[in-house]
């Protein structure tokens, strides 16, 4: 596992993550 490549993925798939959660918070939260 290359440490450069996965140390410059990380914070992009956690951000994409992030985002994920978020939209599927905000719906839940509406339908609730």
């Amino acid at each position: 596992m290359p440490d450069g490549r996965t140390v410059a993925e990380l914070p992009v798939s956690t951000e994409k993550l992030e985002l994920d959660v978020i939209h599927v918070k905000v719906p839940l939260q509406i339908f609730r």
